[in-house]
């Protein structure tokens, strides 16, 4: 394999990376759905240093029985890729639909950004305490501001198939490119 560069002989500009803001937590009540202990374990324990409530399932049948319970539930925080018969896209569509306008923010270390829906955020694994925080944050944030959250609101209605080819592909392993 070859890649041709266009060559110049002028000196090159640094570019200097805007200075990152403070990581900011909240109170809001996150679920966290994530089927490797560790990593669920982890996850709680950054997510409760930044304030937030935490509640946690392992699996899709368990968060769909949280969301049903009637508990507030501010984001979803949820793998893609779970053990079982539905995957964290399909959980997410069925969340939806009993608390609409529910935020969710997907992860996972195998799907690429491409398999997703327009406006579907993805936190690719592995990320830092930092990552994790302003992105949590940003899609709380979004969902407070009413033509941002409409944006991000994710319609399977208007991708026909898209859950199916969200768990497929989740189901071959793919890295993330994010």
């Amino acid at each position: 394999m070859r890649i041709y560069l266009p060559r110049t002989r002028e000196m090159e500009t640094a570019v200097e990376a805007a200075p990152l803001q403070p990581v900011t937590g909240g109170t809001e009540t996150v679920l966290v759905v994530e089927d490797d202990a560790g990593v669920q374990a982890t996850v709680v324990e950054l997510l409760t240093g930044f304030g937030y409530q935490v509640l946690k399932a392992s699996d899709a049948a368990n968060a769909l029985a949280i969301v049903e319970s009637g508990m507030a539930i501010d984001p979803l925080f949820t793998d893609i890729v779970m053990p079982g018969p539905m995957c964290g896209a399909d959980m997410a569509a069925k969340a939806r639909a009993l608390i609409p306008g529910l935020a969710v923010l997907y992860t996972s270390g195998y799907v690429h950004d491409a398999t997703l829906e327009a406006g579907a955020e993805l936190l690719a694994k592995p990320y830092t305490r930092d990552t994790l925080g302003r992105k949590v944050r940003e899609v709380l944030d979004r969902r407070t501001h009413p033509r941002a959250a409409a944006a991000a609101v994710v319609r399977p209605a208007e991708r026909p198939g898209l859950h199916t080819a969200l768990c497929c592909a989740a189901r071959t392993p793919m890295r993330a490119t994010r």
